[in-house]
């Protein structure tokens, strides 16, 4: 985390790296399959500026266009950002313990998230790849769509 930089350059950047990350988990939400979408908020983003932590939740919003419908469905969803909690970290000991707790607390759900839809993904293929639904081809033209 930098301190350089304009706090509304910092908050562009956690909303676009917030995006990016939405972009990553629906892809793995929606691995081999229509695109489908819990309406949770996967991916957290934080950003440091003048003594302050923020951590903020972005997710995919409002509906989710079908691959028929002939666009790549990951460019045309739009998302939400908020802000989950805000921390003055110079103020007291104690709000920097809290902050840096709940630093290490978000890193850590968001990588058991990850792991667990990369799991469920790599279950799926396995199954498509044993019953013979699936070949080399097929996951090569998967892979290139987005």
């Amino acid at each position: 985390m930098s301190n350089a930089g304009s706090p509304g350059k910092k908050r562009y950047s956690a909303y676009h790296y917030g995006i990016l990350g939405a972009r990553s988990f629906l892809a793995l939400q929606s691995y081999g399959g229509n695109y489908a979408f819990d309406g949770k908020a996967y991916t957290l983003t934080a950003i440091y500026n003048d003594g302050t932590l923020r951590i903020y939740a972005t997710w995919p919003s409002g509906r989710i266009p079908s691959l028929s419908e002939g666009v790549n469905p990951l460019k045309q969803i739009q998302y939400d950002t908020i802000l989950v909690a805000g921390w003055v970290i110079g103020s007291s000991l104690q709000a920097w313990c809290e902050a840096l707790t709940a630093l290490r607390g978000a890193v850590e759900r968001t990588a058991r998230w990850r792991e667990s839809l990369i799991a469920a993904a790599n279950a799926h293929t396995l199954e498509d790849c044993t019953s013979g639904s699936i070949s080399d081809r097929t996951v090569i033209e998967d892979r290139m769509a987005f």
